[in-house]
């Protein structure tokens, strides 16, 4: 499975990664001439960037300034010889290079396209584009960040590009299998502001049904309380979240706090809601002169969360070439079941019919890399 990549920045490259740590062989297209931003963000030069490097692991690189006709037909001739196309460009780049939908399928009939907007690819706004906290705003999701009376904080460039990015991943997957079936390719249209407006669809119905305006309220929960980050002796703090009235006195016994146990304010779930305020000054008085202990999850955690084990599959794994390199096996289990692209069998040296070495990471990377150096 080969997947080109036309991306930048986070979203496109990070659908790309996650398909590559799915099992496929991802290229990126670059151009020397003008390195995308990401490889000038921290590091020591644009081959040592966390940002880049972290989005980009498991990815091989090309060099090819595809505004020039020759590179261009290197191009064209790499999609026919490709599976998936990925890109995030600006609306309406791709097609003035001849590579629309129409034209990748005269390449290749069953071509699945990926293509990552703000807005998606039509629509009145569809010529707009913008970062991550542009469209987490437009979609409502930076509204609801931040506490009850106070401005909203929005909401950090990872929540928005990661979410987005695996949204896409997961639509090529889905096109993949549709293709498996059906013989046919797709032009996968992904708007970012509607992948982020779902992450908050309760919101946007309440608000729809009930006349309710969006608003930040911290970590508050409708249905659970407490709810919330309590501070902790020294700078540490603990996360907790009580759903039923069992859990409560189970964290009260925790705390050592009888005394809350025994407040009717806080007797049932609907008062601790009610009272949400009140007692998470109380719970953080307790909390702010102790340590967070190890043991107080198992106090917390439903039982049968703590007790039920997963059944474990059975397979039988062999190393699947005999020599000391190879870290791969020959196991076999209902994964053998799947669609013929969702199949890896043996270690990565003979998944591409070769004799190499199992490729790391690191190599990887450095592959992608060294197409740029600092002139």
């Amino acid at each position: 499975m080969r997947v080109v990549e036309l991306t930048k920045v986070w979203a496109g490259p990070y659908a790309g990664k996650l398909l590559a740590f799915l099992g496929a062989e991802v290229i990126k297209v670059e151009n020397a001439a003008t390195p995308e931003e990401m490889r000038a963000y921290g590091g020591t030069d644009i081959n040592h960037a966390p940002f880049f490097l972290s989005i980009n692991p498991e990815i091989l690189s090309v060099d090819l300034d595809i505004k020039t006709p020759a590179r261009l037909d290197r191009l064209r001739d790499l999609i026919g010889r490709s599976d998936i196309v990925i890109n995030n460009l600006r609306p309406g780049a791709k097609e003035r290079q001849g590579l629309s939908y129409d034209d990748l399928k005269a390449i290749k009939s069953d071509i699945i396209s990926v293509s990552i907007k703000m807005w998606g690819n039509d629509g009145p706004l569809g010529y707009q584009t913008g970062y991550a906290p542009c469209f987490a705003a437009l979609a409502g999701l930076a509204s609801v960040i931040g506490y009850q009376g106070g401005p909203p904080l929005g909401a950090s460039m990872r929540y928005g590009d990661s979410t987005v990015g695996a949204a896409s991943a997961f639509a090529a997957v889905a096109a993949l299998l549709h293709r498996e079936l059906t013989g046919e390719g797709q032009f996968v249209d992904v708007s970012a502001v509607e992948v982020l407006s779902s992450m908050i669809g309760d919101l946007l119905l309440e608000q729809n049904s009930a006349g309710r305006d969006l608003g930040p309220d911290g970590n508050r929960h409708s249905d659970m309380a407490p709810h919330g980050c309590y501070p902790c002796s020294g700078a540490d703090w603990i996360a907790i979240a009580v759903a039923d009235d069992a859990e409560w006195h189970r964290l009260c016994d925790a705390l050592g706090a009888g005394m809350l146990a025994n407040d009717p304010r806080y007797a049932t779930s609907s008062g601790r809601i009610v009272n949400a305020e009140p007692l998470d000054r109380d719970i953080g008085e307790f909390t702010a002169h102790t340590t967070p202990p190890i043991w107080l999850s198992a106090c917390v955690v439903p039982e049968f969360l703590r007790t039920r084990a997963r059944p474990r599959s059975t397979s039988s794994a062999t190393n699947c070439c005999g020599s000391a390199a190879c870290t791969g096996s020959s196991a076999t289990t209902a994964r053998d079941n799947a669609p013929s692209w969702g199949r890896r069998g043996g270690c990565r040296a003979h998944r591409r019919g070769s004799s190499e070495a199992p490729r790391t990471s690191v190599k990887t990377m450095t592959t992608c890399s060294t197409t740029f150096s600092r002139r």
